[in-house]
């Protein structure tokens, strides 16, 4: 999953950083995601960023190992919000896209 957002006025980068990583460390403990990228930062100053259509300036990945994974995090944060909705608060023009990446069909 990709996720792509900007930190609303206020929120900076160093908090949201460690609530999104105590969020997602509570996750692989109920082993609902394989792995999670730290919070990244848009690189704009850059031909291979073809995307000027999108003002987001920061990035998430989070890896999955199946479908059935993806499904049972996604009950598990629409069964208990509190920690879901205390990291999307933070967030601002979130965008999020889900992609599988196996090569068989």
């Amino acid at each position: 999953m990709v996720s792509t957002f900007n930190l609303p006025p206020g929120t900076g980068l160093p908090g949201f950083s460690e609530r999104y990583a105590r969020f997602v460390a509570a996750l692989r403990d109920e082993d609902l995601l394989v792995a999670s990228s730290g919070v990244g930062r848009r690189v704009t100053d850059t031909p291979m960023d073809t995307d000027s259509g999108n003002p987001r300036c920061h990035a998430t990945l989070i890896t999955f190992r199946d479908r059935t994974q993806l499904d049972a995090a996604y009950a598990r944060l629409t069964r208990d919000t509190a920690a879901h909705h205390g990291v999307q608060a933070l967030v601002a023009a979130g965008l999020f896209s889900c992609w599988d990446m196996k090569d068989d069909d």
